[in-house]
């Protein structure tokens, strides 16, 4: 069994000054600085129930859209809206039996099954399906998963 026993650097510490040994079973201290992030691996859910536009606090999040029998959208903003950091990913899921569409707004990219398109977009392919949205440049993004081509 691996013991876990945690210690700081300082007095006010944060994410980056936290340490945990860790003992093999033979009992000898492996010191490994880890992030309290790595021990979560938790993904959050926000729930939609209307067409929205992405926000920072999206990023690695599920987003649920859960709109019946109504056609929803989730709109990747512009850098100069919404500076989403690059790399930032944000996964989307068709909830509700209403399509869902993911959409570039006005000069985003958006890249994905063999097309790159200025505010373009796609639509999850099926209820209960899901994108996975990554930022690559500044007003780039590739969506991947189940959704159709992107026009």
């Amino acid at each position: 069994m691996v013991d876990l026993i945690a210690q700081t650097e300082d007095t006010a510490p944060n994410v980056t000054d936290i340490f945990y040994t860790v003992r093999d079973p033979a009992g000898s201290p492996l010191d490994r600085k880890v992030t309290i992030q790595t021990l979560q691996n938790t993904l959050e859910i926000v729930a939609k129930t209307a067409s929205a536009t992405s926000v920072l606090t999206d990023n690695a999040k599920l987003i649920t859209m859960d709109l019946t029998g109504t056609a929803n959208s989730y709109t990747l903003q512009p850098n100069a809206t919404i500076a989403h950091p690059i790399g930032t990913a944000i996964i989307v899921q068709q909830i509700g039996t209403g399509v869902t569409s993911i959409t570039g707004g006005t000069g985003v990219t958006i890249q994905g099954a063999g097309q790159s398109v200025s505010a373009g977009s796609c639509a999850i392919s099926n209820r209960y399906d899901l994108a996975t949205c990554i930022k690559v440049a500044t007003d780039t993004w590739v969506v991947q998963g189940s959704v159709g081509a992107i026009a």
